[in-house]
């Protein structure tokens, strides 16, 4: 088998589903992996990869795993509902025990609705539209690009049955397409670590996780979603 492995050339990552190449790889290793490791028992005609979980999820499988999960998790997010106002200087006012009287005036600034909360089906499309490999054009504007990329920087994974990590690796591509189509000058997710490192009380850690940041974000680092994958790998993942 050795041998006949030495004829091919084989990639270095998982092609998207989108993608063919003249070439093998690694999944085809994962199949392999999956129909040696499990023992054949002649007596019954059957193997034990049920029992012992053997098994190598195809990508086109974990391709729609990982879509239908993200889906989920940012149309919930979006469809969060915003406060129709946001009130200013309660914290001032209550310092005078105003909040214990009633019919007080209060200070308030009109901001927008959540645009999206009748519009869930709407939502999904785009959502969808998003995820694709395809040149579908989004309509998120500005406040929505910043909620999705503060969704995406506040996503958790969890993979009980980890295995040789398809499930994790697939999110953890599929969110760095996302972020290069909602943030192609990676400003936004800059600032979004920027702002995480500031609320470090310890000023010694803050100054070096903002020196990290600038770093690795920078023209000479910053190349082939370096500070993408980064701190997405930092914060993204719950293997077990």
């Amino acid at each position: 088998m050795i041998h006949i492995l030495n004829d091919y050339k084989f990639t270095i990552a998982e092609n998207t589903p989108i993608e063919e190449e003249i070439a093998l790889d690694p999944e085809l290793l994962g199949r392999i992996f999956e129909n040696l490791l499990a023992a054949y028992n002649p007596e019954t005609g059957t193997t034990a990869r049920k029992a012992t979980g053997s098994f190598y999820t195809p990508r086109e499988i974990v391709n729609y795993m990982v879509d239908e999960s993200l889906i989920a998790y940012l149309k919930t997010k979006m469809l969060q509902e915003n406060p129709a106002v946001l009130e200013l200087g309660s914290e001032q006012t209550d310092a005078f025990g105003n909040k214990a009287r009633k019919d007080q005036l209060r200070l308030e600034r009109p901001i927008e609705i959540n645009k999206w909360v009748n519009k869930p089906d709407i939502l999904e499309t785009e959502v969808r539209n998003l995820l694709s490999y395809s040149d579908a054009k989004i309509s998120f504007d500005e406040q929505d690009k910043d909620r999705l990329i503060t969704a995406i920087n506040n996503l958790k994974v969890l993979d009980p049955a980890c295995g040789s990590g398809a499930f994790p690796m697939g999110v953890l591509l599929k969110v760095v397409h996302v972020l290069h189509k909602l943030d192609p000058a990676n400003n936004k997710w800059k600032q979004v670590q920027l702002k995480v490192a500031e609320q470090m009380p310890d000023s010694t850690v803050r100054r070096e996780m903002m020196e990290r940041i600038e770093e690795s974000f920078s023209s000479e680092t910053n190349y082939g979603d370096y500070g993408r994958k980064l701190f997405l790998i930092e914060k993204l993942y719950i293997w077990y």
